[in-house]
């Protein structure tokens, strides 16, 4: 009896090393999640629909800024809202910024490596308050 070795097909030996990957890297630390991922209805400062709609053709294009830092701190234009419930005072100055007869623009800026948990809050908190799918007033990034 003549035995003849089996050789594995190079599509059957690639299905090996992907699942073989696969499993490696699911033994490591979990994947972080990319909050850098622009969400609808958030308008980069460089969109040209938002300066054309609102008239400005100067810079900078008038906003207010909220910023999650690395460590997790939550600035609203620069001054810290953290210690004082970030969440609460953000609820109120967006319920407040809906009073005004004109919409002023309101920004997400974060740092790399800043709490997923916390830009999403404040994405969602933005979007509750201000309508962004329907009054583009909804941005992000750092003012340009």
């Amino acid at each position: 009896m003549t035995v003849t070795p089996m050789i594995p097909s190079a599509a059957a030996l690639r299905t090996l090393s992907l699942l073989s990957l696969s499993l490696l890297a699911s033994c490591g630390p979990t994947k972080a999640q990319n909050c850098a991922v622009p969400w609808p209805w958030f308008y980069s400062w460089h969109d040209e629909r938002i300066r054309d709609s609102e008239g400005y053709s100067v810079e900078p294009l008038p906003a207010n800024i909220i910023k999650v830092t690395r460590s997790g701190r939550v600035l609203w234009n620069g001054i810290d809202v953290t210690e004082r419930g970030y969440e609460a005072v953000a609820d109120d100055y967006l319920d407040q910024l809906t009073g005004f007869g004109r919409q002023t623009k309101v920004s997400l800026d974060f740092d790399a490596g800043a709490p997923c948990s916390k830009i999403i809050r404040v994405r969602q908190m933005m979007m509750q308050h201000l309508r962004c799918d329907e009054q583009q007033i909804c941005l992000r990034g750092h003012r340009i």
